[in-house]
């Protein structure tokens, strides 16, 4: 597996920044159909990156994928217990 990382002009730095996550997830599957490579892999950079921003809270990772939060808190308690290494994250 090759890991490739883009550095974005300023350009598409400004274009990709502007667009949601859910405009995102629409370019990519377009970019996915249309087999446009170098389109879904700057997509999914993006999308990676963003992601990593919030990883490890929860509510941040919700809200930028637009989830709502509708488990209790015995059942995120549960899901860290079951998934200890997320604490690690």
């Amino acid at each position: 597996m090759t890991v490739k990382w883009f550095v974005f002009n300023e350009f598409e730095q400004q274009f990709l920044k502007s667009k949601t996550m859910n405009e995102l997830s629409e370019i990519w599957v377009a970019a996915r159909y249309l087999d446009v490579k170098s389109l879904d892999l700057f997509i999914s950079q993006e999308i990676a990156a963003r992601l990593v921003e919030v990883l490890g809270d929860d509510q941040k990772v919700r809200d930028l994928l637009g989830e709502p939060d509708d488990l209790t808190e015995e059942e995120k308690d549960k899901i860290r217990k079951e998934n200890i290494w997320l604490k690690y994250c």
